[in-house]
């Protein structure tokens, strides 16, 4: 069974918020730590909207947190999405979406969303 880490930890922990020494202490320990796709994307989210981070500091954060030896997770594929967010103004979602493209080396998205023609290497298809 894997233990999973909820988004609000993180976030108490990169904030530094009160009880961030707790945190650090589980992040840091022998227990391995599950983190997901989808809670990296709410934390993104909320240092994003809510805190107004700029997009290097989140990713900067995120690659780190990735890194420690306690956190499992698709590392590969959130340090591509984390870099493109980073690089190519665009949501990271869409980061996400091209990542997926990029490590596997081939296909397209079909998307009406322009943002991904930022993104070098991705064959954005409109539907006709």
């Amino acid at each position: 069974m894997s233990n999973l880490i909820d988004s609000n930890l993180v976030l108490r922990f990169i904030l530094d918020d009160p009880g961030a020494e707790k945190i650090e202490r589980l992040l840091r320990g022998k227990k391995r730590l599950m983190l997901t796709d989808v809670t990296v994307a709410e934390i993104v989210w909320v240092l994003d909207s809510f805190y107004k981070w700029e997009r290097e500091n989140i990713a900067n954060a995120l690659t780190g947190l990735v890194h420690l030896k306690t956190i499992s997770s698709d590392k590969e594929l959130i340090l591509i999405t984390l870099d493109l967010f980073k690089r190519h103004n665009v949501d990271y979602i869409d980061a996400y979406l091209a990542a997926n493209i990029i490590r596997d080396g081939s296909g397209a998205i079909y998307s009406l969303d322009r943002d991904f023609d930022k993104i070098p290497g991705i064959k954005r298809v409109e539907p006709k």
